[in-house]
């Protein structure tokens, strides 16, 4: 199950020739959570740009235990989503992220391939019940590769990077759309235990003092 994801790099979508992109640069120790309000990158009034909204899963009323992720096929096949994944898509930037296991252990999913990648979502500007805007996305997911198929069925849905603009296009053919939702992921991916990652960054500095 997803815990939480990381970017601490800056990205460039990819290039359109008619619009301007945004340069996204975080500070180092970027940790995002769900319930946090985290960057995403979309397409608004021709432009790419970006945006921080919050991870909730587009439950307005979770405090605890909010939903990590949205099925990719749910989104696809239900009506209340329909809207959201024509018009509404957005990349949520990535270098990594952590998954639990069933016995409680934490663990760090990377991709020496790339670096850093993109997971695909969706977003919701919404008025609550006082009038207030807000604003919330939710990562879709797809079956699980054999990397981290020991965590689950599931796993966050990982972009090409030359679909990325696709999937910003908001003219894009729901056919092209959908195709995304069901792919296996395609990156190499690393899965290391956290702890072995936290034994290593206390003795790294006391080896080099050696």
């Amino acid at each position: 199950m997803l815990a939480s994801y990381t970017f601490n790099s800056s990205y460039h979508p990819p290039k359109e020739q008619t619009i301007s992109l945004p340069g996204l640069r975080l500070l180092e120790g970027g940790n995002f959570q769900p319930g946090d309000y985290a960057p995403i990158v979309m397409k608004q009034d021709q432009s790419i740009r970006l945006k921080f909204f919050q991870w909730n899963g587009f439950d307005p009323n979770a405090t605890e235990d909010i939903k990590p992720y949205l099925s990719a096929s749910h989104v696809l096949s239900s009506s209340e989503y329909s809207s959201l994944i024509r018009q509404h898509r957005c990349l949520i930037p990535v270098d990594a992220y952590y998954v639990t296991s069933g016995k409680g252990l934490s663990y760090k999913v990377s991709s020496p391939e790339t670096g850093m990648f993109c997971f695909a979502g969706i977003y919701r500007e919404w008025k609550d019940e006082t009038g207030t805007m807000k604003y919330s996305f939710a990562i879709l997911s797809t079956q699980a590769c054999a990397d981290v198929s020991p965590f689950g069925l599931l796993m966050p849905l990982i972009l090409r990077r030359q679909e990325e603009r696709i999937w910003l296009n908001t003219h894009a053919k729901l056919q092209y759309i959908s195709r995304m939702l069901y792919q296996p992921c395609s990156l190499s991916l690393a899965v290391h235990p956290v702890y072995k990652l936290l034994e290593a960054s206390e003795t790294y500095p006391k080896q080099i003092a050696a």
